[in-house]
């Protein structure tokens, strides 16, 4: 899912990706040409 709200600025743009079974989200962020720089795990119970 990409951030498209403006609750958050600073996550403008960034996707979120999340597992059920392995129980954690992810924030990535990607370039203007899909390529990843960053990733960073929220949440992982």
């Amino acid at each position: 899912m990409r951030y498209k709200r403006d609750d958050f600025p600073v996550w403008k743009g960034q996707l979120f990706s999340g597992a059920l079974n392995l129980r954690h989200l992810n924030k990535v962020t990607p370039t203007n040409t899909s390529n990843i720089i960053d990733e960073t795990r929220l949440l992982s119970l």
